[in-house]
């Protein structure tokens, strides 16, 4: 489960916030990664130039690397926006008071804060049984990206790192040949983050490599072995 006190320190840490609530296609095939359409189009020269992007250089490599997300029909639980999850009757919950959950301002500005999961609050979900099920189905329609800049490789590169939350994260499955077995209650969670990170080079601009995240790794790869649909 993830403690309220990760949640809020990612949220500090995202400057960008690109929503998916206007190109989600029939609301469960995936919504597209991308800047408002006002922002700048990619120009030919070199954006960066060897020091770390600036603001309009950082729209203009998100105008031409943001990733196309795509969810399985048959998905049970997709993302929504962080306010959505507070929102729809996210339950604090302490140590002190065990029994005594409190509900969460839509900005998440009284969660407590700190820099470390010491397990003394936690989040959950609604209380009431309808308002639980809504909660662990997500809402496709308010998704967002929360977009993390962050220098690499000693200033030479930028990372992009997209982050997607979702509100509950089901059961763990084992698949057996054609068959997907679903392992009862085991790995479930509230309160999932996913990402996935672009490396982009400071001296030309160019994407350099690709991590996915899975569980609690993931791999990275490198640009030549990706498809680019650009």
């Amino acid at each position: 489960m993830a403690s309220s006190n990760i949640l809020s320190i990612t949220l500090l840490l995202c400057f960008f916030r690109l929503s998916g609530a206007d190109n989600t296609r029939d609301n469960k095939e995936g919504f597209e990664i991308t800047p408002a359409k006002a922002w700048t189009p990619w120009k030919k020269e070199p954006p960066v130039g060897g020091a770390m992007p600036n603001l309009d250089q950082i729209r203009n490599l998100l105008q031409k690397y943001s990733p196309l997300v795509y969810f399985h029909p048959d998905e049970q639980y997709l993302p929504s926006s962080v306010s959505w999850f507070f929102n729809n009757g996210a339950l604090l919950y302490s140590v002190a008071k065990p029994n005594s959950p409190t509900t969460v301002d839509p900005t998440g500005r009284a969660l407590p804060q700190g820099g470390t999961n010491d397990g003394v609050y936690w989040l959950d979900l609604p209380s009431n049984e309808p308002g639980k099920e809504k909660v662990k189905a997500g809402e496709l329609s308010t998704a967002e990206a929360y977009v993390h800049v962050k220098p690499a490789l000693g200033g030479t590169a930028t990372d992009i790192v997209y982050w997607l939350f979702y509100p509950f994260n089901g059961p763990g499955r084992v698949k057996v040949e054609s068959y997907n077995i679903t392992l009862g209650h085991i790995g479930e969670h509230v309160g999932d983050w996913e990402h996935l990170t672009l490396r982009i080079s400071n001296v030309d601009g160019e994407l350099m490599s690709m991590y996915f995240s899975q569980h609690s790794s993931g791999e990275w790869v490198e640009a030549m072995d990706l498809l680019l649909l650009y």
